[in-house]
């Protein structure tokens, strides 16, 4: 590993220990900079805004939550199943850790964060969509894709501010209802329940350490 490479993941790290304690919005870079033994100019070479480093988290997250799934071998080999499951382990694990269900309500209003993370969507359902043979214009696909996200993150918001119950699976329900009709899936209702059936029968302990096991902070 070089030194630029060591430099990014100590300061990702740092970020990430704190955001857990503090959450993003209070995590300041005074705090990240003391934390790494950097100067701010320093971090910020390598992540120019503090919305770049919400970004890294994430991107982490779901390749951790793809490997997680990945790695279970009584999964079917259905692109849409596959994909009803990494959605629903990441509902799952917001609702586990809060300290991700307060980083979601953080980032429901901003702007910068939510096209990002409907970008990423966007890749998952070209992917299942290409294995299930099915065309759609890339733009309406984008479309769909931000409005079931932006749609996801604010009810998110509303659940964590009013300490609502938070039923992970109520909220794959809604979240994948309204990016499947966008986008003309059929059978919905039969490749959610399919989906949800597999995830009751998986050991959530092991899902859970596997997860944390890849989430952990790079050494």
């Amino acid at each position: 590993m070089d030194r630029s490479d060591a430099a990014r993941k100590k300061i990702l790290n740092e970020f990430y220990k704190l955001a857990c304690i503090y959450g993003y919005k209070r995590t300041s870079m005074r705090q990240l900079s003391d934390a790494c033994g950097m100067s701010k100019g320093h971090i910020n070479f390598y992540f120019k805004k503090k919305e770049d480093l919400m970004i890294a988290l994430c991107e982490r997250y779901h390749i951790a939550a793809d490997a997680t799934i990945s790695g279970c071998k009584s999964i079917p080999d259905d692109a849409v199943i596959k994909f009803l499951l990494h959605q629903l382990l990441l509902c799952y694990l917001i609702n586990e850790k809060k300290y991700a269900l307060r980083f979601v309500s953080e980032m429901s209003e901003n702007s910068i964060f939510l096209v990002w993370r409907a970008k990423i969507l966007f890749g998952y359902v070209i992917s299942m969509l290409d294995k299930q043979k099915m065309t759609m214009r890339k733009e309406d696909i984008f479309d769909a894709c931000l409005v079931s996200i932006s749609g996801f993150y604010a009810i998110l918001h509303r659940y964590y501010v009013n300490k609502i119950f938070l039923d992970y699976k109520k909220m794959l329900c809604i979240f994948t209802r309204t990016l499947f009709i966008h986008i003309d899936m059929q059978q919905i209702d039969e490749y959610i329940d399919g989906s949800l059936q597999i995830f009751e029968q998986l050991d959530k302990k092991l899902l859970h350490s596997v997860f944390d096991s890849r989430l952990k902070p790079v050494q």
